[in-house]
């Protein structure tokens, strides 16, 4: 299964090239470590290695390069990730 090890943040990648969406709300944040299905059926464990805020635009950042649209924000109190790529 991919893994989701960073987040990249709202303007700092290009959505036009996210692999999937994932659609998140504030009654359903899911844990620093968990596993998740993208609108189009893209696998994914969330693995953080802690707490993160993740809100609407951002990108979860796949081991192989891919990058998955958080939809709908979440402001969750948590340390944010914030990585720079370009994709």
């Amino acid at each position: 299964m991919k893994r989701g090890w960073a987040i990249c943040p709202a303007g700092h990648w290009d959505p036009a090239t996210a692999a999937d969406r994932v659609r998140i709300d504030a009654s359903g944040v899911p844990p620093a470590s968990t596993a998740l299905r993208g609108e189009h059926g893209t696998e994914f464990l969330l693995d953080l290695g802690g707490p993160t805020t993740l809100g609407d635009g951002d990108g979860i950042i796949l081991d192989d390069g891919s990058v998955i649209a958080i939809v709908g924000g979440v402001a969750c109190n948590r340390n944010r990730h914030d990585h720079d790529h370009d994709h």
